[in-house]
């Protein structure tokens, strides 16, 4: 297919998904990579679609499509069929892993994603169905900022999150790079307090702040989330009162900014700050270059209002 795999397959050998072990693993990603080449060239140019709701369904697929560095195109099962004839317009991906009203016979007129691209589903300020456009390389750059900012060690996570969005997909690359475990349980689970055995105070979870304003509602699992590494709010605004609960319960909780385009958090809070009465979203990760910029192209001073201009690895 393409050059040299960005990592190598026995890397996926030890056991480090809950559920499978790494033989298994390895087994099912090679299974999908002969599904690709099977395609041909077509695959290279065209890409691999991947919008499967089972983890290690989108896990095998996922791997497999990097490894041959065919382009990647990430999509939600969910879509209705006004997004999926906006995805229609943006790509022709030649294999398909999921149920997708999408042929993958060739149509004129559409312009293919470039090898060895990973294509990240995102609403967009402006509404309707976008792809930022990553490489394994702008992902990568990204768990190296975060593991900078947490500390060296494996990075373990429990992932509630879909995986193709970029809040799940960065969860996944974090445990497979930094050499950590990872756990796919539904959330009810964790509200029924079946948490992932990791060693205390190795879990990190992401969250939207509603998911933690319903675990906090659990009194029997505070232990639980208190006991985590890290606990990353984002993707929507975080209610001044789920705030102070967290803060009451001295919960370790990152607030974070970042987006689809920047490979999630470009800058974090640390949990001590957060602890400490902070609210804001930190201090730029080691990866990424923050500044804010004036009408007049100047650097803006605090308290100024301008427009985010945001350089870094991962983009």
């Amino acid at each position: 297919m393409a050059t040299a795999s960005p990592y190598e397959l026995n890397a996926l050998q030890r056991d480090w998904i809950a559920g499978v072990s790494g033989a298994a693993l390895v087994e099912r990603v090679q299974q999908r990579i002969a599904a690709i080449k099977a395609v041909g060239g077509e695959a290279l140019v065209r890409g691999v679609m991947i919008l499967e709701s089972e983890p290690l369904c989108f896990v095998s697929a996922f791997f497999a499509a990097v490894y041959l560095q065919v382009p990647v195109v990430l999509a939600n099962p969910k879509w209705r069929r006004v997004e999926w004839d906006a995805v229609a317009e943006l790509v022709n991906p030649a294999v398909i892993f999921g149920d997708c009203p999408l042929a993958t016979a060739a149509r004129a007129g559409v312009e293919h994603p470039q090898t060895a691209t990973i294509l990240i589903p995102t609403g967009g300020s402006s509404g309707g169905v976008k792809f930022a456009i990553h490489r394994w390389q702008t992902l990568t750059a990204s768990c190296e900022g975060l593991s900078a900012f947490l500390g060296a060690g494996p990075i373990h996570s429990c992932c509630v999150l879909p995986l193709f969005h970029v809040s799940g997909l960065m969860q996944l690359i974090r445990s497979f790079v930094s050499g950590g475990q990872i756990a796919f349980p539904a959330f009810q689970d964790l509200q029924a307090g079946k948490f992932p055995e990791f060693a205390a105070g190795s879990m990190c979870l992401s969250l939207v702040p509603t998911q933690l304003q319903r675990l906090m509602a659990q009194p029997r699992i505070a232990d639980r989330l208190m006991a985590a590494r890290a606990i990353f709010v984002g993707g929507a605004a975080v209610p001044r009162s789920v705030e102070q609960q967290a803060r009451a319960l001295k919960l370790p909780v990152v607030l974070s900014y970042g987006m689809t385009e920047t490979a999630a958090m470009v800058s974090a809070l640390s949990p001590d700050e957060f602890i400490a009465g902070n609210t804001n979203v930190g201090c730029p990760l080691s990866h990424a270059l923050i500044k804010v910029i004036g009408e007049d192209g100047a650097v803006c001073s605090v308290d100024q209002v301008g427009r985010i201009q945001i350089a870094g690895d991962s983009l």
